[in-house]
This record gives C-alpha cells, structure tokens and sequence, in this order.
C-alpha cells in the first residue's frame, strides 16, 4: 500500500465548512460543522485514491473561519458585552 503525505485545507463559508487540497486531483470535501467536512473529504479521498493510505494534515484558512463565526470577532465580542473594542485587543 502507498502512502500520500497531503495537507488539507478547512475552511469556511455561509452554507458551513469545506476540506480541500492543492495536493491531488481536485479531491474536496464539506459539512455543516469540521468533523463532517474532514470525513467527507476522507471518504472522496479513498474513491479517488484506492490503495494509497493518507497521511493527512490539517490547515485551517482563520480568516474565512473567523468571518463565518463573527461571534468571535474583537468588535462585535466588545459591542455585545458593552465596552470599548480597543480594551480586548490589549
């Protein structure tokens, strides 16, 4: 059995999160939360890739990540808790 060193990019969108690689032949993978898009992404892998074992490393693209969940954005944590943005980025 072969082994493939590929590293794998998560990021996110408005329908949720999204798994690819620059590393094979347009292999992808999404979900509604992570987990979902990473087993995705392994299950397209292993059609497209049969007989080769992955060794798999996770990137996360934060800036995607951080705008989908704005929630943890610096600006919007300070507005909803009623202080000036600037005391959080101390």
């Amino acid at each position: 059995m072969n082994k493939k060193n590929v590293s794998v990019i998560i990021d996110a969108s408005s329908t949720g999160f999204g798994a690819y690689t620059n590393d094979g032949p347009g292999i992808t993978g999404d979900g509604k939360i992570v987990a979902d898009a990473k087993e995705d992404f392994i299950v397209a892998a292993s059609e497209v890739l049969e007989g080769v074992k992955l060794d798999v490393k996770y990137k996360y693209d934060l800036v995607s990540i951080f705008q989908y969940l704005s929630f943890l954005d610096v600006s919007m944590t300070a507005k909803r808790i009623g202080i000036n943005s600037s005391l959080l980025r101390q």
